[in-house]
């Protein structure tokens, strides 16, 4: 994955694509798009991401329950 996050860079559709083919999340085929999302719709790791970090970057690898997580921070509210 870090090599995955290297090549994408700040590129989002890359990332998209990179999700399409790699990915086994159910958000796959829309290029891991989680859409908007609100502090209580995500667990910790990601919140940490989604509300703290620079959008426009790729971040990660990050572990969850759910598994293992390259994140494209679109933009933030």
């Amino acid at each position: 994955m870090v090599s995955w996050k290297n090549e994408i860079g700040g590129d989002g559709e890359a990332f998209a694509e990179k999700a399409k083919v790699e990915s086994h999340c159910p958000t796959a085929a829309k290029g891991g798009d989680l859409g908007f999302l609100v502090r209580a719709a995500a667990c910790e790791e990601f919140n940490k991401i989604l509300f703290e970090a620079e959008p426009g970057n790729t971040y990660g690898p990050i572990v969850t329950p759910a598994g293992l997580h390259l994140i494209y921070l679109a933009s933030c509210r």
